[in-house]
């Protein structure tokens, strides 16, 4: 197998404007001498924020709407002028999305290079091999071998998130709870790495696709429905209670 170049990227330390929606990155000259305005990251959740990994006909049909709307969504891309496309080499949807990209680039020969993020050539062994799962290492190997270029983000750089998100100064993340959230989570990758986004100025869009059958949006969702009925019960006990005072209140009168 011919050998992939290896990059690896310096970090920004420009600051973030304060958006609650996009953020813009004020000084474009985050690496001298390199043009990033037609790179853009691309990362999105795993199979098990997704639809699960389990060989099932329902799952397997869930996999195949989201494979449409990634290669609609890889034309889009292309059609806003990007034409190097970064993701990292773990199943699920950044795995599909590396395929859509690699279909775009049989439409375009020659124009479009799809690159992959990994720390390490071995990371693939870090995934499951087996057969009765729909996501396999060999998937995630596959990435790897067919990547125009691999980008190292090992241990030996400054941080493996960090480094992601400094290789492109526009950044696109499937969130799949939706909406502003990520702001405060401290438990999500993804949210994360919209956190670091944010906090050096990237140019930050939402891949806005959160089909409700997601597991993580009904996680999430009913997580906060039941915060919200916590609430709601709360407010209502307060109340009740402050009622009750009030009544009390009222009959005494000396």
């Amino acid at each position: 197998m011919t050998e992939k170049p290896v990059e690896k990227e310096v970090n920004s330390e420009k600051p973030a404007s304060k958006d609650n929606e996009d953020v813009r990155q004020k000084d474009s000259a985050r690496k001298s001498g390199r043009n990033l305005d037609n790179r853009i990251l691309v990362i999105g959740p795993t199979p098990e924020k997704l639809y699960g990994n389990e060989i099932d006909q329902k799952v397997i049909d869930k996999y195949k709407r989201l494979t449409q709307e990634l290669k609609k969504y890889a034309r889009k891309l292309y059609d806003d002028g990007y034409r190097e496309f970064v993701t990292i080499s773990t199943p699920g949807y950044n795995k599909l999305l590396f395929e859509a990209v690699n279909s775009l680039k049989t439409e375009h020969p020659g124009e479009i290079k799809n690159f992959v993020l990994c720390p390490g050539k071995d990371c693939y062994k870090d995934y499951t091999e087996d057969k009765n799962h729909l996501f396999v290492s060999k998937g995630v190997k596959k990435m790897i071998d067919e990547s125009d270029k691999f980008i190292d983000v090992s241990q030996k750089l400054k941080g493996g998130m960090e480094e992601a998100v400094a290789i492109s100064r526009h950044i696109s993340v499937m969130y799949p709870e939706g909406g502003n959230s990520w702001y405060k989570r401290k438990d999500d990758i993804l949210a994360r790495y919209m956190q670091i986004a944010h906090k050096y100025g990237n140019d930050l869009i939402q891949h806005e696709f959160f089909p409700e059958d997601t597991n993580a949006y009904k996680e999430y969702h009913n997580a906060m429905g039941r915060q919200a009925r916590l609430n709601n019960m709360a407010m209502a006990d307060a109340y009740e209670t402050g009622a009750g005072n009030s009544d009390r209140n009222m009959q005494f009168n000396p």
